[in-house]
């Protein structure tokens, strides 16, 4: 059931975004006494940028597993030796890019302050998909137009990639 596998994953991206908080609470008390010396901030917390590198170390992983590859052809290896070669460059950026944010909280230069998300899906009091009760009107007809409305996207395709591409976007769907 394909709602079943969104909740999953929502409960999955909510428990990801806890551990990310959690690891900025761990860097915000490391910081917390330290006198800033600019009102600067970072758009990115340490918990987010850890998690970027997180994500990295996984598609480097799985790239070098296709680098690794023996069945493959030489135009796919070296596609995924130029991607390989590109995702260690990224890493070696955000890892110093992470150590000079560091460094700047320590020195003052950066103030750091932790921003909470506000992840709406797994909330029964804010999200419509849970605090909705099956049988109500407004649901039923909610779901009524969206089954009508992918119905007529998958049977008329090309007309409604027509329409939408002569259309004015921001007049289409303010």
């Amino acid at each position: 059931n394909g709602l079943y596998i969104k909740h999953w994953i929502d409960i999955s991206n909510q428990n990801r975004t806890d551990i990310v908080e959690k690891i900025d609470d761990f860097y915000f008390g490391v910081f917390e006494n330290v006198i800033s010396k600019s009102n600067n901030l970072n758009t990115e917390s340490p918990g987010w940028v850890v998690d970027r590198m997180s994500i990295l170390c996984l598609k480097i992983y799985h790239m070098n597993e296709q680098v690794q590859r023996t069945d493959v052809n030489s135009e796919h290896l070296e596609n995924c030796k130029n991607k390989l070669h590109t995702l260690n460059e990224q890493q070696k950026d955000l890892s110093l890019s992470f150590n000079e944010l560091l460094e700047n909280y320590k020195s003052g230069e950066k103030k750091m302050k932790v921003y909470r998300q506000m992840k709406m899906y797994n909330d029964s009091s804010l999200n419509p998909e849970l605090y909705q009760k099956k049988d109500s009107w407004k649901y039923f007809a909610s779901k009524i137009f969206c089954s009508w409305w992918c119905y007529l996207i998958k049977t008329n395709r090309r007309f409604f990639i027509r329409i939408i591409f002569k259309c004015n976007y921001l007049d289409c769907f303010q």
